[in-house]
């Protein structure tokens, strides 16, 4: 074959290489959408004239890094409210009894940066077994009593329901809400008892309790349901020298543990002297415990 004829097929060849190499660099032109939930960014590529999802992004270098992602965090539950009582899981998992009606509300504050699913939210009784029937409770519009929305997206919800039929003895609630990115939860041990009366023993502390040294004593004791309820501080012969009243459904009358403070004083506000005291806790003519307790100053 002649020189010339070689030469010229060589820079035909090279031509070509030329020519073709801006087609591959066509494969990463790059144009930037709206990231898919859950799927990868949504970057998509241009190549000969097709529009598809890339599955790696190549670098001039030739270095294939993996696709990014869209991280969807599952919500967050906190500020869980059994009736008006501010449920402590860590002190429930140490032992602690969480008392309740047979009916109660229970309320929590559901957040998700990336948006909640309203579908997704539930309460559900005896999931895994207990005294009573397993039971679903799931959420409606109607349970969220306020709600903060970013970009069409609820990112924060006040939920509430009231969960009934729970079985004598303890029962487990399980709040759920989830949404794209997986569902939380969060377990509550309730005790449910019936009946008026108290569940133990009356304690005060400090004891002995000094006026002038301690400045308050408190009286705690657990009910088995909400009442009105009286606390009669009596001195030697039945004097009554003090009388707490309590409401129901407030401190002092709620259903569970209560804690009343007492200033050690008497009705007339003197100091109360030193010496040993009868105390009556009382309902509806009924006496529901009697403690005694020491006052020294």
């Amino acid at each position: 074959m002649d020189k010339k004829v070689l030469k010229l097929n060589r820079y035909i060849f090279i031509l070509l290489i030329i020519l073709l190499t801006p087609l591959s660099v066509l494969a990463d032109v790059t144009v930037v959408g709206e990231p898919v939930v859950g799927e990868y960014t949504g970057t998509t590529t241009l190549q000969f004239g097709s529009v598809y999802q890339i599955q790696a992004a190549v670098l001039g270098n030739g270095v294939i890094t993996p696709p990014a992602k869209v991280v969807i965090k599952p919500p967050t539950i906190t500020d869980i409210y059994v009736g008006k009582r501010l449920y402590h899981k860590d002190i429930v998992d140490k032992g602690e009894t969480f008392y309740v009606p047979r009916k109660i509300k229970i309320k929590a504050i559901v957040k998700a940066p990336d948006g909640i699913d309203k579908k997704k939210i539930s309460m559900v009784l005896n999931e895994k077994g207990g005294p009573s029937p397993s039971k679903t409770f799931q959420l409606a519009e109607s349970n969220i009593s306020s709600k903060s929305i970013k970009a069409a997206k609820i990112i924060k919800a006040e939920i509430e329901q009231q969960v009934t039929d729970l079985g004598l003895g303890e029962n487990t609630v399980v709040i759920k809400a989830g949404n794209a990115g997986g569902t939380t939860s969060q377990t509550l041990t309730l005790t449910a008892v019936s009946g008026q009366g108290v569940i133990g023993d009356v304690v005060v502390y400090p004891s002995p309790f000094s006026i002038t040294k301690d400045g308050k004593a408190y009286i705690q004791y657990t009910l088995s349901e909400a009442a009105n309820v009286d606390i009669y501080m009596t001195a030697v012969g039945g004097v009554v020298i003090r009388k707490i009243s309590c409401f129901s459904g407030t401190e002092g009358g709620n259903v569970g543990r209560n804690k009343v403070e007492w200033d050690g004083r008497r009705d007339s506000g003197e100091m109360t002297g030193n010496g040993i005291y009868v105390g009556t806790l009382v309902s509806g003519g009924k006496i529901l415990k009697k403690f005694k307790f020491t006052l020294k100053n």
